[in-house]
């Protein structure tokens, strides 16, 4: 299911198939340092809700009804979007790569006339971390999650602390990733 579509600009290379990443790094990195886990892919999404009083669970970007509009240029920026639909909400992913930072905007929409509870709203973001016994650990990357408000943010750094830290965290006009030694202040996003 699926076509591989790629953003990479002279900063940033990311790989993305059905709205979830499954590769990124910085271009100027000697160690071309793997962030994500290629397997697991970063940005899944799981929706936990409640219609007509019935509880139910979906991944949206795991469907086969899922669309995408392949990769577009806009100026010096790239994008990629992707849709997906269940009988009762839409879920779009939108993409922008604008230099060092890639934009991420999810949207989620009541696709009724009759409410619907959003229970929980679960986001992937699975590192490239691969720990063998005897092998070398200094090229695979932990990544520290901290969940609190409108401080909430991840960094993705490299075992041994070399190469640039990938960051995500929300921004007022979506989720953000970028490949930088010293992230930026953002505002929160509030999903709607």
């Amino acid at each position: 299911m699926g076509k591989q579509y790629y953003l990479t600009n002279g900063s940033c290379r990311f790989q993305v198939k059905n709205g979830i990443l499954y590769s990124a790094g910085a271009v100027r990195d000697a160690a071309q340092t793997e962030y994500i886990n290629e397997t697991r892919g970063f940005g899944s999404l799981s929706l936990a809700y409640v219609f007509r009083g019935e509880q139910a669970g979906w991944e949206p970007l795991k469907t086969k009804k899922l669309t995408d509009e392949g990769v577009q240029r806009q100026g010096r920026k790239l994008s990629y979007r992707c849709h997906a639909e269940n009988e009762c909400l839409s879920v779009d992913v939108s993409y922008v790569l604008d230099k060092d930072t890639l934009h991420e905007k999810i949207t989620v929409t009541n696709l009724t006339r009759e409410p619907v509870e959003l229970e929980d709203f679960g986001i992937g973001l699975s590192c490239h971390t691969d720990f063998g016994w005897g092998k070398d650990a200094s090229g695979e990357v932990l990544g520290h999650h901290f969940v609190a408000g409108h401080g909430s943010h991840s960094t993705f750094s490299r075992c041994d602390g070399t190469g640039p830290v990938f960051t995500a965290m929300p921004v007022a006009s979506g989720f953000s990733t970028t490949a930088r030694r010293r992230p930026e202040s953002r505002s929160r996003k509030r999903i709607r």
